[in-house]
């Protein structure tokens, strides 16, 4: 009997917001993602992390150097309306920061582990309102 390993490659949007400047010269406009027109929208082309790598991964999530590495090997191309920096997990991260790169980051590391993004955390620019409860 014969096994062929494959890759499971995949092309996944991202859930993030974007800034568009030609609506808000100032500030940018803030845009979803998933709400721009297919040919522009950000898409990536990702492997998944197989198992032992996805709990070594979930695990330390949280840790730069990791999550780094992670997005190096599995993001393979990265399209739609970002700057040319940001086109595989090489460039994504020797670009230059921004708010739209590094909740990219979070996005695909997420998507890399198989899990869907934690939309909540991609919808503002800064910490919620203290839900109650909570202090």
């Amino acid at each position: 009997m014969k096994i062929k390993i494959t890759t499971r490659e995949r092309i996944v949007v991202p859930d993030i917001y974007l800034r568009d400047y030609e609506k808000d010269k100032k500030h940018g406009e803030r845009v979803e993602n998933r709400s721009l027109p297919a040919g522009t929208r950000v898409k990536a082309e990702i492997t998944l992390a197989n198992p032992e790598k996805h709990m070594q991964h979930i695990g330390t999530r949280y840790e730069t150097i990791l999550m780094e590495a992670a997005i190096r090997k599995h993001v393979h191309r990265i399209s739609g309306c970002l700057s040319e920096w940001y086109r595989d997990g090489h460039t994504l991260w020797d670009g230059p920061d921004s708010m739209e790169r590094d909740a990219l980051i979070i996005s695909l590391f997420y998507r890399i582990l198989g899990m869907k993004d934690d939309e909540e955390s991609f919808n503002d620019d800064g910490p919620s309102e203290l839900s109650e409860g909570e202090s």
